[in-house]
């Protein structure tokens, strides 16, 4: 099979014969925000795996010190500055990004995510739609939300404790406040 090339990811069988494919957001200096491209290539390259034969589970995680950084804030500025519809143009773009993370409910292969670092706004859409989902102990999470009265900040701090069995669980936090 012809591997395609992507602009925003990277596919990768690091054991050949093992079935474990790794798919990486790949644009490390931006810390993998979320783009345009990112929401044609994701669909495309998670229906390629989906119908290889070869792969029997996927690997998502980011390349670079973060998972992903959310959305793209400079595609978005440059959306709404140069297109005359500017809403119309925003809600094409918000509904292409929805479509791709569908794209990960309809990958009949599992999905299992390793978030390091930043998995931050529509990041959190992409891990939460995966069938699996690990992260290292120094991720973190952060979704804004934006209201008539400002801006909110929602962080999920996520903490290892340890039980008296000595088993790892996950506890999580969430915090509010006005930023």
């Amino acid at each position: 099979m012809v591997e395609e090339k992507y602009k925003t990811l990277e596919v990768v069988e690091k054991n050949p014969k093992s079935g474990v494919f790794h798919l990486y957001l790949n644009r490390p200096r931006q810390r993998n925000a979320l783009t345009h491209d990112f929401c044609t290539e994701f669909p495309k390259a998670l229906y390629a795996l989906d119908h290889n034969r070869d792969v029997n589970v996927i690997v998502l995680s980011g390349a670079g010190d973060h998972f992903c950084s959310g959305i793209d804030i400079f595609q978005l500025k440059s959306i709404t500055q140069s297109y005359h519809d500017a809403g119309e143009s925003l809600r094409r773009q918000i509904l292409a990004m929805q479509d791709s993370i569908t794209a990960l409910e309809r990958c009949r292969k599992p999905v299992i995510t390793s978030t390091h670092g930043a998995c931050i706004g529509g990041a959190i859409d992409i891990v939460t739609a995966c069938d699996l989902r690990y992260c290292m102990e120094e991720a973190f999470f952060s979704v804004k939300e934006v209201d008539g009265h400002g801006t909110h900040t929602v962080s999920i701090v996520i903490e290892r404790e340890r039980e008296r069995r000595g088993e790892e669980m996950i506890v999580v936090v969430v915090e509010r406040g006005v930023v």
